[in-house]
């Protein structure tokens, strides 16, 4: 992607575009609906009413989310424009960036919907501790896009618009293959007439409050985005293409350790064994120490050869391949802190405490804005870089 689109006007569009979707996925689906809806299926399967009373549970969730995610699908193709403008006012300067941020933003935002139903059926696999389906998932949106880059090799809008739809069509292939594993594992999903039944409000009473720690977070994320849209032309790619590398580790190794324990912790919790539960949780963090500590060495030492190795070519500049590995560099610093957090907010969600989270993320949040204007307009990207770091390990502290 860097070297067929560059670090430029279109780069910038896709990039903010492909935010929106994901930030609402992020505050609707995958964090917030995983950390309501595990523990309750988990419970539930691990109980007296075993996996009939868990494919209920699921049902009548799915009766609930898939009309309200429909409904904000729809206002959002409404209010794209406005929704643009609250995300990256910056480029409101430059009509035609604006239009075709706008204009990505339609195509791709459909996607939220499919990703939330995923989060859905990967909650459902992982409760039942078959992760391989749901940890694959992913991949799939990343092949779509690496077709769309074949195919389209000629950059611009053109390419930019191709990625856009690729997005779309990963996340049916992503639903398609999550709705199958979970069908393999005896959850066959009926569709029922949306009521808020005993079950839907307990995951209500827990998704809510985890809902808008969640969206503290994503918010925090918007602010940035805010920022960066003020920043010279390219500075989104920049700031993407350096947290692309940051991400692997804590993808690879947060995420996916936060993932496999939460089931496991959430059963402990529900046996009354606390000294298991926290054995787990200790045993993670000490794996994630083990493999993320190198990985943030090697990151902050040496961000830019290893950007310039694997980006710099065609539209990706040797100026371009500088400023993102010293963004990572900066970044990387954060690595750890990352991690950790992926790792310590399970043992929350495990006990439904979903509001120490929000509390946190809260501070985190207005520290993050009050970083963004002391540090960006003295040194730029850097200084969003910084601001990002050292609010990591605030949020782990």
């Amino acid at each position: 992607m860097a070297r067929v689109l560059g670090a430029n006007m279109y780069a910038d569009a896709f990039l903010v575009a492909f935010r929106l979707p994901n930030t609402f996925r992020r505050f609707f689906g995958e964090g917030a609906f995983s950390a309501g809806f595990v523990p309750l299926f988990s419970q539930r399967y691990h109980g007296e009413g075993g996996l009939e009373e868990a494919k209920k549970f699921s049902e009548e969730v799915l009766a609930v989310f898939l009309p309200v995610l429909f409904a904000f699908t729809l206002i959002g193709q409404l209010a794209m424009p406005a929704l643009v403008w609250v995300l990256a006012s910056g480029y409101a300067g430059d009509p035609d960036k604006f239009a075709l941020t706008t204009d990505l933003s339609r195509i791709m935002f459909p996607y939220l919907m499919l990703i939330s139903l995923v989060s859905l059926f990967s909650g459902v696999l992982n409760s039942m501790h078959r992760f391989a389906a749901a940890a694959f998932a992913p991949a799939l949106l990343n092949v779509a896009m690496l077709a769309a880059l074949l195919m389209f090799r000629e950059g611009g809008s053109v390419t930019a618009t191709a990625l856009a739809w690729a997005v779309v069509a990963g996340g049916v292939v992503q639903l398609g293959l999550t709705w199958w594993a979970a069908r393999q594992a005896g959850i066959s999903l009926k569709l029922r007439r949306p009521r808020m039944t005993p079950g839907v409000r307990q995951f209500f009473r827990v998704v809510i409050p985890a809902t808008f720690a969640a969206g503290v977070y994503q918010l925090s994320i918007l602010i940035d985005t805010q920022f960066v849209s003020y920043l010279p032309e390219g500075s989104m790619a920049h700031l993407n293409y350096a947290d692309r590398l940051n991400q692997l580790p804590l993808g690879i190794i947060g995420t996916a350790l936060g993932t496999a324990i939460l089931p496991t912790i959430s059963k402990f919790v529900d046996q009354g064994n606390p000294d298991a539960a926290n054995k787990v949780q200790n045993q993670a963090l000490d794996l994630a120490m083990l493999l993320t500590l190198p990985a943030a060495i090697a990151f902050a030492v040496a961000g830019v050869p290893l950007v310039t190795a694997l980006f710099q070519g065609g539209e990706f500049t040797a100026q371009d391949a500088i400023v993102t590995g010293n963004t990572l560099a900066i970044i990387a610093l954060g690595l750890p802190a990352y991690v950790l957090v992926k790792v310590l907010t399970p043992g929350f969600f495990a006990r439904e405490d979903t509001k120490t989270p929000l509390k946190i993320a809260m501070v985190v949040l207005v520290a993050n804005v009050l970083l963004n204007f002391a540090l960006v307009p003295f040194f730029g990207l850097y200084g969003l870089a910084l601001a990002l770091m050292l609010t990591s390990w605030l949020n782990c502290a």
